[in-house]
């Protein structure tokens, strides 16, 4: 009999999940419905406000202190998992970290550069906020694919669950 350790409260959880559905639907209703988009949007930027702050007061998993590793740790942990010798972690390993920092940032980037139209004296065209959108919303897309690719598969070789 395995025993059950829960290391995501329900903030990160409600965090997680919200931010999945924030950018879910402004994806899917970007064109058909505009203030929807924009409102959704700016609830996201909300979100990774509140997990910034959680990140610095927040429960002992969700603060960055707790996940957060140096170089060194993060390649050698990485060269570990390679070999399939890598340790195991409550919380994020130092893999994990990173795509934490990666989310946190490119959805930070998105929601500058979509405010960049509003903070502008003059505003800037639609075709420029998009381009500008494009590179990080490429990167917060292929960061979640490897993501839950990496995460599924570190799961199912550990007899795990890593859904937060």
């Amino acid at each position: 009999m395995r025993a059950t350790v829960k290391v995501w409260d329900p903030c990160v959880r409600i965090f997680h999940w919200s931010l999945v559905a924030s950018f879910a639907v402004a994806w899917f209703f970007a064109d058909e419905v505009k203030d929807l988009h924009e409102w959704v949007g700016s609830a996201a930027a909300a979100l990774i406000i509140f997990r910034l702050g959680m990140g610095i007061v927040g429960s002992r998993y969700a603060c960055f202190t707790q996940f957060i590793r140096g170089q060194k740790e993060t390649l050698s942990y990485t060269e570990d998992m390679i070999f399939n010798r890598e340790a195991r972690y409550l919380g994020h390993n130092p893999l994990g970290a990173l795509m934490v920092v990666a989310l946190l940032t490119s959805t930070t980037l998105v929601a500058v550069t979509v405010g960049y139209k509003r903070l502008t004296p003059f505003g800037a065209s639609n075709g420029s906020r998009r381009r500008m959108r494009r590179l990080p919303i490429s990167c917060w897309l292929w960061s979640r694919f490897i993501w839950v690719v990496s995460s599924w598969g570190a799961s199912v070789t550990a007899r795990t669950s890593c859904a937060p």
